[in-house]
């Protein structure tokens, strides 16, 4: 009866467990996280750099496995190296740091306390690790859930479908897309912020333009805990960056940026383009065409005049020979439209009917080598970027379409190893739980300017600049 009474307090009383068995004082934020696990089934909290969440997320898992018996634990990061190093550093240091001789045996990434009652580490190459795993009570822990793979959610959700479950997700939010930002929007998750300035070193400067007009004496007298984020590095982070940066968004304010790091096209230029009523007018008409056949994917034909995409057409589980007749319908109605044909997979099929047809058609296979091959791994590089160009520059305008907007401020891009600019494959996006671009291809193809002899070229637009990373876009004005 004294043990089960002493569990219940336990179970009832998280940060008294952790501040008194650990000899350590949780600030306001890290006690709200715990009282969190404590009454909610899905936690998820966003935060700045070094804000201690790791910290307090080990000492959770210590209290989870002592306030539940025969209790399972897993614990999961984007890399082995961040389980080992990160987080179950946290765990390991609170198991030896504890004032009470605590049961069991703890090894690096396990903690073992009886066959059925343990905390273990797992990394996130493998999803069915994850499978198996079912208990009375289970806590599963993501830190950095950002960079978690969409299929280690699923994996995690089908073990977590049974018994007394809790969800802890914490991370840095460098990504506006995928799972983590969409649990921000879930109704189901309770959800923490942390912001530098909610951390008990900025008390006395608890604002941007308190920290911009503050001395280094005065950023120095801040600092209470120096293991948490210090005045002094949001500062220099501050000047370096400025405070409308996506990264300072992000590492110092705890905020999802309105754009990623590595984003191609800015939420904030897409919307402009959606709500732009003046765009340099010409009589060029194209038809972009992105190709599918059956399966989840989409045909979508972007209609453009000038610079203008006028109309999207998107069609579903429709065979080859369909979408060749609804091109050859469109080109009845649109004799003078130029069509532009994505040429790869599917797509070759349509080409040659089309071709048979005696209906000119201009193939691009974007895989194939780019123009400007110094500088674009290759050809859909090449047409992205001019597309991005073009949302910088305000020469576009696209139609009030969410599922295009979305697709387009989803793409991600990276300057390779030999400075090569290279767009986010398919296949990439969907290991980030994104549909395949469909829209935001047959946009990008009719834009994509062509010669008689079928060769791509491009519309002319001004310089772009790159900074000393090779990574952040800026467009001369």
């Amino acid at each position: 009866m004294q043990a089960t009474g002493l569990i219940q307090q336990i179970r009832d009383n998280p940060t008294t467990f952790i501040e008194g068995g650990f000899d350590t004082d949780l600030w306001k934020k890290q006690k709200e996280i715990v009282c969190s696990v404590r009454d909610n089934q899905y936690t998820t909290v966003r935060s700045c750099h070094a804000s201690g969440k790791s910290f307090i997320a080990g000492h959770i898992a210590i209290w989870f496995l002592h306030a539940f018996p025969e209790s399972i634990v897993l614990t999961t990061a984007p890399t082995f190296r961040q389980v080992e190093d990160v987080l179950w550093k946290e765990i390991r240091n609170a198991f030896y740091k504890c004032k009470a001789d605590l049961a069991g045996e703890i090894l690096t990434t396990r903690y073992n306390i009886s066959p059925n009652h343990f905390a273990v580490g797992l990394s996130t190459d493998e999803p069915d690790k994850f499978q198996g795993y079912h208990a009375k009570h289970l806590l599963v822990i993501i830190d950095e859930s950002s960079g978690i793979p969409a299929n280690i959610f699923e994996a995690i959700q089908s073990v977590a479908s049974t018994g007394f479950i809790r969800i802890l997700e914490l991370g840095n939010p460098t990504d506006p897309t995928g799972h983590f930002a969409n649990t921000f929007k879930n109704q189901f998750y309770n959800k923490i912020s942390i912001s530098c300035f909610d951390t008990p070193n900025f008390k006395n400067l608890s604002t941007v333009e308190a920290l911009r007009n503050s001395t280094m004496e005065q950023r120095a007298k801040s600092v209470v805990c120096p293991y948490l984020i210090t005045p002094q590095w949001v500062y220099e982070r501050l000047c370096e960056w400025g405070d409308e940066s996506p990264v300072f968004e992000s590492r110092c304010l705890g905020q999802f940026p309105t754009e990623s790091i590595d984003t191609l096209i800015s939420l904030n230029k897409a919307l402009q383009a959606s709500e732009r009523i003046e765009v340099e007018h010409s009589d060029e008409e194209v038809l972009g065409v992105d190709i599918a056949r059956y399966g989840s994917d989409k045909t979508v034909f972007a209609h453009r005049k000038g610079n203008r995409i006028i109309e999207l057409r998107k069609f579903t589980k429709e065979d080859t020979m369909a979408t060749t007749g609804r091109i050859a319908q469109f080109k009845r109605e649109h004799a003078n439209a130029k069509i532009v044909v994505d040429d790869a997979g599917v797509g070759g099929g349509v080409v040659d009917r089309l071709k048979e047809l005696k209906i000119k058609v201009y193939p691009i296979n974007v895989g194939s080598k780019a123009k400007e091959s110094d500088k674009y791994l290759n050809l859909r590089a090449e047409i992205y970027h001019k597309l991005a160009i073009r949302f910088t520059e305000g020469t576009i305008a696209i139609p009030k379409d969410d599922e295009l907007i979305s697709e387009l401020t989803s793409l991600k891009y990276q300057v390779t190893s030999n400075g090569l600019i290279k767009i986010e494959s398919k296949d990439d996006m969907k290991k980030r739980g994104l549909n395949s671009p469909d829209c935001a291809d047959a946009v990008a193809l009719a834009f994509a300017r062509i010669k008689s002899d079928c060769n791509v070229m491009f519309i002319k637009t001004k310089g772009s600049l790159y900074d000393s990373r090779g990574l952040t876009m800026y467009f001369r004005d």
